[in-house]
């Protein structure tokens, strides 16, 4: 994690920023089912997010970073829905129960974008990191492009750029003697100008990069792509493993969000020991809203932090 990164958020934790008086009450509404509710706790932990609402019925969360985004755990149907109401002038709205979307569709202008699961590291124990061949390196925005066109979810160059900035980027780098793969198989990268995490830096001819894994802005693990050439040799186990030891030496509890069809991550999830929900939870997407940002850009806070700020 990068030094601006850590400094940004000493100081949401230290300023308790969102309404006053609500951020204990969010943590316990949403400790009744921790599982279920990670992201958001975490969120709330971490001091990456603000609390708009929170009372008996339900809470929402927001941030108001790059996307902006909020994120509702509600009793029911109509609580959702009035939350999500608030909500809209946001990019991306996150909801927890599935039986309360329709009201949200009915009512707002957000539309389905994603299905996840909530994998959740809860052992609290680093987790063995067996691929000794790989030598992992923190990538910066030189990687951007690499990154961009090999993770398979089109999120953006602005937002990898963003994400790699805060160095929670991890690449896995392979020696050339160990790569088994023939000279020029590989799509060309740029030369890693990082140093390698806890090791003397070594010179970057005869590596090559096999994979990296990354954490999304909310702070769930995510980015996880090994190149083909490198598959079934443990190196997607041992991404996911580095990137869960640094969060735990953060302090935070780790978690992924995997798309029920997505078996093979799952699976790669269980074996680590990562405890999966059986319920689903939901993000929703403003496009209106994020063409335009595309085309404004970031000048002024939304309407709807604004009231949250108030």
């Amino acid at each position: 994690m990068g030094e601006a990164t850590r400094e940004k958020m000493k100081t949401k934790k230290k300023t308790a920023w969102g309404k006053p008086g609500l951020h204990a009450t969010a943590l316990r509404w949403l400790e009744r089912e921790p599982l279920l509710y990670i992201d958001m706790l975490e969120a709330l932990r971490r001091g990456i997010a603000g609390v708009g609402e929170a009372g008996p019925d339900g809470v929402l969360l927001y941030l108001d970073e790059d996307p902006y985004a909020c994120e509702i755990a509600a009793r029911t149907p109509a609580e959702t829905a009035r939350l999500a109401q608030l909500s809209v002038g946001a990019e991306m709205l996150v909801v927890h129960e599935e039986a309360h979307l329709p009201g949200v569709y009915a009512s707002t202008p957000f539309t389905h974008m994603m299905t996840c699961r909530q994998c959740v590291y809860t052992n609290g124990a680093l987790l063995p990191i067996r691929a000794p061949e790989v030598e992992f390196r923190t990538l910066d925005a030189s990687w951007a492009p690499f990154v961009e066109a090999h993770y398979d979810n089109p999120v953006g160059i602005e937002y990898l750029c963003d994400q790699l900035d805060a160095g929670v980027v991890l690449g896995a780098f392979v020696s050339g003697e160990a790569s088994h793969t023939p000279p020029g198989s590989l799509p060309p990268a740029p030369p890693p100008p990082n140093r390698p995490e806890g090791a003397v830096c070594r010179a970057s001819a005869g590596w090559e990069i096999a994979g990296f894994v990354g954490a999304h802005a909310e702070g769930s693990l995510g980015m996880l792509e090994v190149l083909p050439a490198f598959r079934r040799r443990g190196i997607g186990a041992a991404l996911q493993a580095k990137a869960t030891n640094r969060q735990l030496q953060e302090g935070w509890t780790p978690f992924s969000q995997v798309e029920p069809g997505n078996t093979a991550s799952l699976r790669l999830q269980r074996t680590l020991g990562f405890r999966i929900t059986r319920r689903n939870i939901f993000w929703l997407e403003d496009v209106a809203v994020t063409e335009e940002y595309k085309r404004t850009g970031r000048t002024k806070l939304p309407k709807f932090l604004q009231n949250f700020n108030t």
